[in-house]
């Protein structure tokens, strides 16, 4: 029967470590106060006269939550992150492709007034009219121009959020080091209770045994710290990757405004030199102009593109959004937060999106960037 109460209470004593752990969190006072409880009892228990404690003992190694919080943030950034870079780059290129259409389109135009002014022979009859159309267009470009600004603008806040997501892996290194720190703590204990097991002779055997799982509990949680800073390095390199392929699509997206801008102003240049030579040919310039319209229209109808850019990085950004929100209950909340299902958050992310192009690239296939065909589009 004392054999048996002082294995119990070997237990019971290893059990209050673990619910002390459990209920004030993973913190260097709180596993220090649990271990020193728990050694302390036993020192007593042995001092006292009981039993030793039987030498078949073993403690069984207890799942650590922080490794397990780290490899399921670890799991979720992985598969979320290459989704949000598919959906950038399909932002990037069809930027690309518009941006070039509307060049050549101003091109044509350009060619056509031009043919307008040899055929004309110096007449002026729908000259104000031409000119009316070319404010317009101007006033309907610019307004165009604005809105590329705007979703720069829009790029650079997504990378800002990159870079606060990018913060918090820092702070998962910081507890993977607290682990390691704890880990070493809890081994010089370990020593100093054999040695008091040793002095302590015969008695404190049972307690000895106790002392040497103690340690290899502690080995055990330095093995873990350092998994967890190596997988947290990888996390906070494939986010460095995101951001450093983010920033160079926003540059480039840059100097393709900036280039859309100038070639819009030099084809704008070139309709008020044109205008300026048209002549009597009311009807060959009615045609004309007639024939420019329809480009024109074509143009908007292209730059319209523009609508579906904004709703990809719109997902895009509300995803990161609800994650930021997570790490942030997470920090909050630990002892009681549940991290969300990596098929849940994924799918939930997918009855998100308005387009094919987005579906396609969630499951990692190839997404068409052509233009949209005109009758396909409305105008706002």
């Amino acid at each position: 029967m004392s054999r048996n109460r002082t294995i119990l209470g070997a237990g019971a004593a290893l059990g209050i470590v673990q619910l002390i752990i459990l209920l004030v969190g993973n913190t260097h006072w709180a596993i220090a106060l649990a271990c020193s409880l728990a050694v302390i009892g036993l020192a007593v228990w042995a001092a006292q006269g009981e039993a030793p404690i039987q030498t078949e003992t073993r403690l069984s190694p207890e799942p650590n939550p922080l490794d397990e919080f780290a490899k399921r943030w670890q799991g979720l950034l992985v598969d979320v992150i290459p989704v949000w870079q598919r959906n950038l780059e399909t932002s990037r290129q069809q930027t690309e492709n518009a941006v070039g259409n509307l060049a050549s389109r101003f091109s044509g135009i350009n060619q056509q007034l031009n043919n307008a002014v040899r055929i004309s022979s110096g007449g002026h009859g729908g000259q104000s009219e031409i000119q009316q159309i070319i404010a317009n267009a101007k006033t309907e470009l610019s307004a165009i121009i604005d809105s590329l600004n705007q979703a720069l603008q829009g790029r650079e806040t997504m990378i800002n959020e990159i870079k606060g997501l990018a913060s918090f892996t820092g702070e998962l290194k910081q507890m993977a080091t607290s682990v390691s720190a704890i880990a070493n703590q809890t081994n010089l204990l370990a020593l100093n209770a054999a040695i008091e097991a040793a002095r302590a002779g015969e008695s404190g055997r049972g307690f000895a045994v106790v002392a040497d799982e103690v340690r290899k509990l502690s080995n055990l949680s330095g093995d873990t710290g350092k998994h967890i800073t190596a997988k947290v390095e990888l996390i906070n390199q494939a986010m460095q990757n995101t951001l450093n392929m983010t920033s160079h699509l926003a540059q480039e997206e840059n100097q393709i405004i900036h280039s859309a801008e100038s070639v819009i102003q030099g084809v704008i240049a070139n309709f008020h030199h044109a205008a300026a030579a048209l002549n009597d040919n009311v009807a060959m310039l009615e045609a004309e102009s007639r024939a420019v319209n329809h480009e024109v229209e074509d143009v908007l109808v292209n730059l319209q593109f523009q609508d579906r850019v904004s709703q990809i990085q719109g997902h895009v950004l509300a995803n990161m959004h609800k994650l930021h929100e997570q790490l942030l209950q997470s920090d909050l909340n630990r002892a009681q937060f549940t991290l969300p299902d990596r098929s849940q958050w994924l799918s939930d992310l997918e009855r998100t999106y308005t387009t094919l192009e987005q579906k396609a690239l969630h499951h990692g296939q190839s997404a068409s960037t052509g233009n949209t065909p005109a009758a396909s589009v409305d105008f706002f």
